[in-house]
C-alpha cells in the first residue's frame, strides 16, 4: 500500500467515526444513555452538599470527546464547558434538603454536542428526631436477676440505631432500628441502671442521645419482723 493510499484509509476511518458520533448524537441511534453519571457510587443519600461526580462517555470514544458541562439547571447556562475527564471530581449541589439532580452534556472535537443526560441524589442533612427511651414501659424498678429488660424507642426518619449502657457509646455496633428491644443492664451488681440510644438515618445523620435509668434491686428485705397492737399477748378486739 503506497503511502498516499494509508493516509486516506486513515482520513476516511477518522471521518466515519465522527459521522458516526453526530449520527448518535443528532438522535438517530439512541438505545442507550450517552454519558453514564455517578454521584457519591450511586449512593441515595447524601448529607454533604459536596459530592462526588464521575462521568464517562458510554456510546463514543473517549478520545473524540473534547469537554463537558455540569450544571443544577436543565439549560446548563451557567454552566462552563470544562476538559473531559473520567477521574473523579468534588461539586456543589444546591443548598436545602431533597432530591438534587445533576445535568450533564458532552461536546467532541467536531464542536457536535450530545443530549443532556441526568442523575441525582437526595441531601438530607437533619437528623432523625429522637422521641422516646423507656425502660419495661417507665418503671421505676426491676428484679430480674438475669438483669434483663424490655427497651421501647420511637425515632422519626431513623433506619439504624446504637444502644449502650456507655455514655459515649464506645465500640458500639449500629443495628437496625426498631421500636422494641430486649437489653441486658450493667453493669453488674443492684443500683440504678441508665440506658443510652441515639439513632442514624439512611443519609447517615446521627441524632442527639436519649437516655433512661430503671433502679436494678435483686435483694429481699432482710429482718423482717410482724408486730400486732405493740407486741400485745392478747386482744378483745377482733380487729386489731
Amino acid at each position: 500500500m503506497t503511502p498516499g493510499m494509508d493516509y486516506l484509509l486513515r482520513l476516511l476511518t477518522k471521518s466515519m467515526v465522527l459521522a458516526c458520533a453526530v449520527c448518535i448524537w443528532s438522535g438517530t441511534v439512541n438505545a442507550f444513555p450517552f454519558i453514564g453519571i455517578s454521584i457519591n457510587n450511586g449512593e441515595k443519600y447524601t448529607n454533604n452538599k459536596v459530592v462526588s461526580i464521575e462521568i464517562q462517555s458510554l456510546q463514543i470514544d473517549k478520545k473524540l470527546i473534547q469537554s463537558m458541562q455540569i450544571g443544577n439547571s436543565p439549560e446548563l447556562d451557567q454552566a462552563s464547558w470544562i476538559d473531559y475527564s473520567e477521574d473523579p471530581m468534588e461539586y456543589s449541589i444546591p443548598d436545602g434538603d431533597g432530591k438534587k439532580i445533576v445535568y450533564v452534556r458532552l461536546k467532541d472535537k467536531n464542536g457536535n454536542i450530545s443530549q443532556t443526560e441526568t442523575a441525582s441524589i437526595i441531601l438530607d442533612s437533619t437528623p432523625p428526631l429522637a422521641k422516646q427511651l423507656l425502660i419495661n414501659d417507665g418503671a421505676n424498678y426491676t428484679n430480674n436477676k438475669q438483669m434483663k429488660v424490655m427497651l421501647s424507642l420511637i425515632a422519626e426518619d431513623a433506619v439504624k440505631m446504637q444502644i449502650s449502657n456507655n455514655p459515649e457509646f464506645k465500640e458500639v455496633q449500629w443495628e437496625i432500628y426498631r421500636p422494641q428491644k430486649s437489653w441486658l443492664l450493667g453493669p453488674p451488681g443492684d443500683g440504678e441502671k441508665t440506658v443510652y440510644a441515639r439513632f442514624a438515618d439512611a443519609a447517615e445523620n446521627i441524632s442527639q442521645a436519649l437516655q433512661a435509668s430503671i433502679i436494678l434491686d435483686t435483694d429481699p428485705p432482710q429482718n423482717c419482723a410482724v408486730i400486732i397492737k405493740n407486741d400485745e399477748k392478747f386482744t378483745t378486739n377482733p380487729t386489731a
